[in-house]
């Protein structure tokens, strides 16, 4: 019985001709075949036949990078992300996970990235952590180790310093009458962490006559739960951030943040299997879409 969440029928596509193998950065680093394109759509495709197990899948679906570079070099048009998209999300639900994991990705994903006040409230104790003696102390004692999972606690040695960031007007009517009309996405990590990039973003878009609005109710853009395989999630936030840039009438979404702007325009894969929202999402992500163009046009 051939497991159908996993897309099983796409890996068909695949003529295993190898084009993939030169575009792929984990295939060029490490060399070995169930860390290439070909040969992750050949592990689902024996996967979803039963001919392997989960845990054999797990390892090259979690090396994958998602930067669907292979997608254009292939000449038989493999659609990887869709492939990939449903490998995370089988392996989310087939492996097992703590309970202290699945507390940290549920706070994570659910509680923290979807709500401003949560990451106000989570931007405060980061600055108080790294100006207090608390990062000192916990990096001298290791004991982030015996809290976080390994890659949490590895991640924590890098983050930047945290900024105040500057309140932002939701709807600054400082441009003249006709110019462009651009609804900036501020991402929930970017706005936290590195908020001064968005406010010289915005102040640049401004002096180039650009009208910029700082649209209410947008939230997390959702790579981080898809990525994860939370796609259920990631629909949700599709949604929420759809239904609050439909309010206004504008040109362009703009976003500094390549993660979320690769997310963006996505939606409309993310809900092409749902009737009501297909159309709406389609065009949310031309909005997008057409931003790198005009971006584009007037950097030359």
């Amino acid at each position: 019985m051939v497991d159908k969440r996993l897309a099983y029928q796409e890996t068909f596509d695949c003529v295993q001709c190898g084009y993939c193998l030169p575009a792929c950065p984990t295939y060029q680093t490490m060399n070995k075949e169930t860390h290439s394109p070909r040969g992750r759509i050949n592990l689902v495709k024996m996967a979803a036949e039963g001919k392997i197990s989960y845990d054999d899948l797990k390892e090259p679906i979690d090396m994958c990078l998602g930067c669907r570079a292979c997608e254009t070099a292939c000449p038989t048009n493999v659609q990887y992300g869709s492939i990939l998209e449903s490998a995370k999300e089988v392996l989310r639900i087939e492996t097992k996970r703590s309970k202290r994991e699945q507390f940290i990705e549920s706070a994570l994903f659910e509680k923290l990235l979807p709500h401003s006040s949560m990451l106000a409230i989570a931007k405060f104790g980061l600055l108080s952590y790294q100006r207090l003696p608390l990062q000192f102390v916990a990096r001298k004692t290791g004991i982030l180790n015996a809290v976080l999972p390994k890659g949490m606690a590895a991640f924590e040695s890098i983050i930047p310093k945290a900024e105040r960031s500057k309140e932002k007007k939701a709807n600054e009517e400082d441009a003249p009458h006709g110019t462009v009309k651009v609804a900036y996405f501020l991402g929930c990590l970017m706005d936290t962490m590195f908020s001064t990039i968005n406010d010289q973003a915005i102040q640049l878009l401004r002096k180039a006559g650009v009208h910029v609005t700082i649209v209410k109710d947008q939230s997390c853009c959702g790579a981080l739960q898809s990525h994860g395989g939370d796609l259920k999630t990631a629909r949700q936030l599709a949604k929420k951030n759809i239904e609050a840039f439909e309010n206004g009438s504008f040109d362009y979404i703009v976003s500094s943040i390549g993660g979320c702007g690769a997310m963006l325009v996505e939606y409309d894969h993310l809900l092409k299997d749902e009737p009501a929202w297909k159309e709406r999402a389609e065009r949310f992500s031309k909005k997008n879409m057409r931003t790198f163009l005009w971006c584009w046009q007037k950097a030359i």
